[in-house]
C-alpha cells in the first residue's frame, strides 16, 4: 500500500513493478534496437504476420481433413447404394423359393405371398414384381385354360387370357403374375424374338445367374419422357426345376421352370441413399457403365459433371463402381466445397480472429508501457477505489450469505470478529474473550464438550478448525453454524495467525434432511421406499455372506385392493394402505425393515440372523402368519367395513450368486403362487416355481412365433338339428407345436388372452370364418358358422369397425356368422357391451352365449341383448341323465329359450341317450363326439355336399 501512497509517481515506479517479469525484460530489450514511439506499431506488424502464417497452415490442415471427409462420404454413398440394390436383388431368392414350392399358384396365392413377406413395405422403391412360367408348345392350351379358370382374385376369372404376341414357337416364357398388375402385361411372352431383351433372358438362362437391364422406361411409364427421373432397372433370375441349377447351358434351357423378376425406379432408390450431408457436400453422377457416353445418367444432383473426367480445378473428384447383377454402375463424385470456403472454417477464423485480437492487445499493452505519469496515477487511484469497493461488497456478501469472518493473532493474542460474526453469535469478540463460557451456555448441552475439544485440538495441534455446532438465540431460535479456518506460520514454522469463517447453514441442513427423507421414504405410509429397501437389502446380503447367517424376505400383496380403489376411490384406498402399514409395523419384530415398494405391495426384511436357511424360513413363516392374521379384522374407513386378505411370498437369503433383484423375483414368484392357489396364503419359494415360470415364458414365445408364422390352424365340428341333419359348424383353434406335440386350447388360449396375442389371432379366425361362409354359399350350403370371440378382442376400440369393413370387403352373406361369447363378457361394463352388440347385430352378426348356466346367468341380459342362441355347457349334458337337478336345469334353459325365441345348442353330446333326452325336450341343435368329431377345416369343406336353399 505504501507503494501507491506518494504523489508524482513516474515510469521508473512502473518499471520496478514489472521488474523480473518476462514482459519487462522483453520491453527493455526492444527499446535498445527500436525507437520507443515505434514499438507498438512494430509489435502489431509482427503479430499480424505470425497470425496469417498460422492461418495459412490451418487452412491446409482443413483441406486435408475436407478431402478425407469427401472420400468417406463417397465411399459411404457407394456402400449404402450397393446395399440398397442388393436388398432388392435378394428378393429374387424368395420369389424363386415360392415359384419352386408353388406349382402353378393362383393369383390369390401370389398376392398373399407378396403381402405376407411385405416386400413392398420393406422395399418401397420396388415398382414391379413378376413371375413368368416356361410353357412348352404341347402345354400351351392347358396352361391358357388353367389361367382363365383362376378366379381367386377376379370373380369371373380371366376369360380373355392368352399368350401374346401370336405365333408358333416351340416354347414360351409367359408372364403369369404381375404385382401390381399392369394392363396388357399378363400373358406376355418374354421369348418374343422381336425384342432385344430376349438376349438378356437367354443370358440369364444360359448362365443361371441374375441379369439386369440398363436404364429403361417401363410400359406403365411409356407416356412419360425418357429421362433419369422415370427410368427403371429390371432384374431377372431363372428358376430351375427343384431349384437345382443344371451343370450345362443346354440342360439349363431344358430344365427351366420359370423366370422371376423385379423392377425398381433408379432415381427414387438413389435419392433414398442421398442423405442431406452427402447432398450438401457432393455432386454425384451415377451411370450405367455399359451405356454409351451420350446416354442419360441414372442419377445426378446439383452441379454433377456430365463426364467423369470433367472436374473443375481445385475440386476433389472420385470415381467408384458397384455391381448390379451382371452390370456395373459408375459413381462419379465431385466435392462441392470450393477451396476458398476453407478460409471460412472455425479454426482459421478463430486463429485469425484471435491473432488479430492479440496483436491489438499487444499494441495496446506496448502503448501502456510507454505511457507516462498521468496514466500510472489514474491506474493507482482506480486500484485503490476498487479495493475499497471490493471490501464493501465482501461485507455485504457476508451479510447476505450469513457468513462471518474472524482472525486470531497469536503474537498479540488479539481476536477480531466481523460485523456478521457479531450478529451470528450475539456478542462481540471482546465479550467472548472476557467470558467464553457465555458462548458455550448458548449451545445444546450435548455439544459443548465436543466444541471445547475441537477448539483445544486446533490450538494444541495447529490443525485447521472445522466443525459444526448449534446455537440458541435469545428468541429461542436454534441455528446451525459451520466453522472453517486455516493457520498462517512465520518463517520459523511457528503459528502466527488463525483465520476463518462462520456460516449459518440451518436451512441447508434442514433441506438436506428433507431431501434424504423424500428420497428414502414412502410419502403415503412413512415406511421406507423401494430405494431405501434395495440399499438395506444389498447391505444385509453382504453382511450375511460374511457372517454365514440367513434372513427372510417377505413379499406381501393385498387381495382385492384394486376393487376397493376402483369402487370407493383413491382417497379410501390411501387410508387403507396407511392402516395396513400400521398393522404390519405392530406385529413385525423391532429392527425388521418394513417397506412399501409401490401400489399395494409391501416387503418385510427380517433382521434376526438365523444360523441355517431352515431356521430363517421358520422365523419368516411365523412373521408372515402374524401379518396375515391381522387382516382377519376388517378395515373400518369412514364408518364402512372393508375386507382384504394378504397373499405373501417368502424367499430366504443369501443364496449363491444371487443379488437383491433375484431375491425380489423369488419372493414375488412365491407371492403370485399364493394368489393363484386361492389368495390370502403364505407360500415359500421353491425352485420348481421358477421352472414353471420359465416353461410358461418359453410357451409364450413359441405361441407368439406360431401366430406370426400362421402355424395355428382351424378345425370344424359339425352341428346337427334334432332330426340328425347337419345345420352348421363351430370353428375351433388347434396348435401343433414345432416339437410335434399338440398343445391343448385350454393351455394356449388363456396364454394368448393374457399376452394380447388373442387380438391378431381372433382377427385371423374371424376372417377365416367369413371365408368359410362364402365357400359354403358357393356350394349352395347355407349352414351357419360359429366362432369364439374373446373378451379382450371384443373390447378393442376398433373391433366393430374392423368387423364391418371385413364383412363389406368379402361380401359375406348376413345372418350366417355367429359370435360365441362367454357370460363373463356381459357383466363388465354392461351398457358399453350392449351398445357394441347392437352395432354388430345391425351388421348381420348373431350372438350365442357359450357355456350358458356356468357363470353369471341373468334373465335381464336374455331380455335386453340381441341374442340368437344359448349354448348349454357340456357339464349339464353329461349330468342330465344322472342327476335330477341337472336335468331340471337343462329343461329350464330349453323352456326359457323357447319363450324368448332363442335357439339352444347342446355341446358335448357323446351318447345316444343324451341325444334322445335332448331331442325329446326340443333342443334345436346338438354338437358332440357322438355326432361328429372336429376335422381340419378344408377337409370339412370338401366333405360338404351341395345342397339346395
Amino acid at each position: 500500500m505504501t507503494l501507491f501512497a506518494g504523489a508524482g509517481i513516474e515510469v521508473p515506479v512502473l518499471r520496478r513493478a514489472f521488474s523480473g517479469t518476462w514482459l519487462m525484460k522483453l520491453y527493455q530489450f526492444v527499446t535498445i534496437i527500436i525507437p520507443r514511439h515505434r514499438i507498438p506499431s512494430a509489435t502489431f506488424l509482427v503479430a499480424m504476420i505470425i497470425t496469417f502464417v498460422l492461418g495459412f497452415w490451418s487452412v491446409e490442415i482443413e483441406k486435408v481433413a475436407g478431402h478425407r471427409e469427401f472420400r468417406r462420404l463417397v465411399e459411404k454413398f457407394q456402400v449404402d447404394l450397393s446395399n440398397q440394390i442388393q436388398a432388392h436383388i435378394d428378393t429374387l431368392s424368395t420369389l424363386k423359393a415360392f415359384a419352386v414350392i408353388e406349382d402353378h399358384p393362383t393369383d390369390a396365392r401370389v398376392k398373399k405371398f407378396i403381402s405376407a413377406i411385405s416386400l413392398q413395405q420393406r422395399l418401397p422403391n420396388l415398382t414391379l414384381i413378376f413371375i413368368a412360367d416356361r410353357v412348352s408348345l404341347s402345354e400351351r392350351e392347358q396352361y391358357i385354360a388353367r389361367a382363365r379358370r383362376d378366379d381367386s382374385v377376379l370373380a369371373g376369372g380371366r376369360p380373355q387370357f392368352s399368350i401374346f404376341p401370336a405365333g408358333e414357337r416351340s416354347e414360351f416364357l409367359v408372364i403369369r403374375h404381375v404385382v401390381p398388375e399392369i394392363s396388357g402385361t399378363v400373358g406376355y411372352d418374354l421369348y418374343d424374338p422381336t425384342k432385344l431383351y430376349r438376349q438378356e433372358i437367354d443370358l440369364a438362362v444360359a448362365t443361371g445367374k441374375t441379369v439386369s437391364t440398363g436404364p429403361i422406361v417401363l410400359a406403365r411409364d411409356r407416356m412419360a419422357t425418357r429421362d433419369a427421373d422415370n427410368t427403371s432397372i429390371v432384374v431377372r433370375e431363372p428358376v430351375f426345376e427343384n431349384n437345382v441349377m443344371p451343370p450345362t447351358a443346354q440342360d439349363r434351357a431344358q430344365r427351366l421352370q420359370a423366370v422371376v423378376g423385379i423392377a425398381f425406379q433408379t432415381k427414387r432408390l438413389i435419392e433414398n441413399v442421398m442423405t442431406p450431408e452427402i447432398n450438401a457436400h457432393l455432386s454425384v453422377r451415377v451411370a450405367d457403365s455399359a451405356s454409351s457416353k451420350s446416354a442419360l445418367p441414372l442419377f445426378q444432383n446439383g452441379q454433377a459433371e456430365q463426364q467423369a473426367g470433367e472436374v473443375q480445378t481445385g475440386h476433389d473428384a472420385l470415381t467408384l463402381q458397384i455391381a448390379v447383377a451382371n452390370r456395373r454402375w459408375l459413381i462419379t463424385a465431385n466435392d462441392r466445397i470450393p477451396a476458398t470456403a476453407y478460409w471460412a472454417r472455425p479454426i482459421p477464423i478463430i486463429i485469425i480472429g484471435a491473432g488479430s485480437t492479440i496483436a491489438v492487445l499487444l499494441w495496446l499493452l506496448m502503448r501502456a508501457l510507454v505511457t507516462r505519469t498521468r496514466i500510472a496515477e489514474d491506474a493507482v487511484k482506480a486500484a485503490l477505489l476498487q479495493v475499497r469497493n471490493e471490501q464493501t461488497a465482501l461485507e455485504e456478501a457476508q451479510a447476505i450469505a450469513s457468513i462471518g469472518s474472524f482472525e486470531w493473532r497469536m503474537e498479540t493474542n488479539q481476536l477480531s470478529w466481523s460485523a456478521q460474526m457479531v450478529q451470528l453469535y450475539g456478542m462481540s469478540a471482546e465479550a467472548f474473550c472476557a467470558d467464553p463460557e457465555v458462548l458455550y451456555e448458548q449451545m445444546p448441552a450435548n455439544e459443548r464438550s465436543v466444541v471445547r475439544q475441537a477448539i483445544r485440538s486446533a490450538i494444541d495441534d495447529h490443525v485447521p478448525l472445522e466443525l459444526e455446532h448449534r446455537l440458541h438465540r435469545a428468541n429461542g431460535e436454534l441455528l446451525t453454524l459451520q466453522i472453517r479456518s486455516k493457520w498462517q506460520f512465520d518463517t520459523n514454522g511457528r503459528p502466527r495467525m488463525l483465520s476463518g469463517t462462520a456460516q449459518e447453514v440451518t436451512a441447508l441442513r434442514k433441506n438436506e434432511a428433507e431431501i434424504s427423507r423424500l428420497a428414502f421414504t414412502d410419502v403415503l405410509t412413512g415406511l421406507p421406499n423401494r430405494r431405501h429397501l434395495i440399499d438395506r437389502l444389498s447391505q444385509v446380503i453382504d453382511e450375511a455372506r460374511q457372517d454365514r447367517v440367513f434372513h427372510g424376505l417377505l413379499f406381501l400383496d393385498l387381495d382385492n385392493f384394486k376393487m376397493v380403489n376402483d369402487t370407493k376411490g383413491h382417497a379410501v384406498g390411501d387410508k387403507m394402505l396407511r392402516m395396513v402399514a400400521e398393522r404390519i409395523r405392530r406385529v413385525v419384530p423391532i429392527g425388521d425393515t418394513v417397506a412399501r415398494i409401490g401400489g399395494d405391495e409391501f416387503v418385510i426384511l427380517t433382521m434376526a440372523a438365523a444360523p441355517t436357511g431352515e431356521s430363517a424360513m421358520v422365523t419368516a413363516s411365523l412373521i408372515a402368519e402374524r401379518v396375515r392374521a391381522t387382516f382377519a379384522e376388517p378395515f373400518i374407513i369412514d364408518g364402512i367395513q372393508h375386507a382384504s386378505g394378504a397373499s405373501i411370498g417368502i424367499s430366504i437369503l443369501p443364496q449363491e450368486g444371487q443379488g437383491y433383484a433375484e431375491i425380489f423375483r423369488e419372493a414375488d414368484t412365491a407371492m403370485y403362487r399364493s394368489k393363484a392357489t386361492g389368495r390370502n396364503r403364505v407360500t415359500i419359494f421353491e425352485k420348481s416355481m421358477q421352472t414353471e415360470i420359465e416353461r410358461k415364458s418359453a410357451l409364450e414365445l413359441d405361441l407368439a412365433a406360431a401366430v406370426r408364422n400362421h402355424d395355428l390352424y382351424l378345425v370344424a365340428q359339425t352341428q346337427f338339428d334334432l332330426h340328425g341333419r347337419p345345420c352348421g359348424a363351430e370353428l375351433l383353434l388347434r396348435w401343433t407345436h414345432a416339437s410335434g406335440h399338440h398343445i391343448t386350447p385350454d393351455r394356449f388360449i388363456p396364454l394368448a388372452e393374457e399376452t394380447g396375442l388373442i387380438v391378431p389371432l381372433g382377427a385371423w379366425v374371424f376372417e377365416q370364418g367369413c371365408r368359410t361362409v362364402i365357400e359354403l354359399n358357393v356350394r349352395g350350403c347355407h349352414d351357419t358358422v360359429s366362432i369364439n370371440v374373446s373378451p379382450r378382442q371384443f373390447r378393442q376400440p376398433d373391433f366393430v369397425a374392423h368387423v364391418g369393413e371385413t364383412l363389406a370387403r368379402l361380401e359375406v352373406p348376413p345372418g350366417r356368422l355367429i359370435f360365441e361369447v362367454t357370460e363373463g363378457l356381459l357383466i363388465e361394463d354392461v351398457a358399453e357391451t350392449a351398445n357394441r352388440m347392437h352395432e354388430l347385430s345391425a351388421l348381420g352378426i348373431r350372438f350365442s352365449i357359450d357355456d350358458f348356466g356356468t357363470g353369471y346367468s341373468s334373465l335381464a341380459y336374455l331380455r335386453d341383448l340381441p341374442l340368437y342362441e344359448l349354448k348349454i355347457d357340456r357339464a349339464f349334458i353329461h349330468a342330465a341323465l344322472i342327476k335330477a337337478n341337472d336335468a331340471a336345469i337343462v329343461r329350464l334353459i330349453l323352456g326359457i329359450a323357447a319363450q324368448l325365441g332363442l335357439k339352444v345348442v347342446a355341446e358335448g353330446v357323446e351318447t345316444q341317450a343324451q341325444f334322445d333326452f335332448l331331442a325329446q325336450n326340443g333342443c334345436d341343435v346338438m354338437q358332440g363326439f357322438l355326432l361328429a368329431r372336429p376335422v381340419v377345416l378344408q377337409e370339412w369343406l370338401d366333405a360338404r355336399p351341395p345342397r339346395a336353399v
